[in-house]
């Protein structure tokens, strides 16, 4: 009975990592939008042209560094969640 209650934990506790991930696509919408928005800002201020574009560049770059960290992030803990639940079934199949 113990492994019924903790695969139900595991399992809730999958769900809600899927309903962040969800929040996680806004999340990078935000990550893109705000940078960029800034950069073209900033860039324009200091004088255009190839500066913003050089800006614009650099905050593409740097969503993309900050969107593959926050993937990494949920990704490692979405497959020890799955492992943990695949190894809990076994065990249950095992008894």
């Amino acid at each position: 009975m113990d492994n019924d209650k903790k695969l139900k934990q595991l399992q809730t506790q999958r769900e809600q990592w899927i309903t962040r991930i969800f929040w996680l696509g806004l999340e990078i919408a935000l990550i893109f939008a705000i940078p960029a928005a800034l950069g073209a800002w900033i860039g324009t201020r200091l004088g255009g042209g190839d500066l913003r574009t050089g800006i614009l560049v650099g905050t593409f770059i740097l969503s993309w560094v900050i969107v593959i960290h926050r993937y990494n992030q949920m990704s490692k803990k979405m497959k020890t969640l799955d492992s943990e639940i695949a190894q809990l079934k076994r065990d249950e199949e095992e008894e």
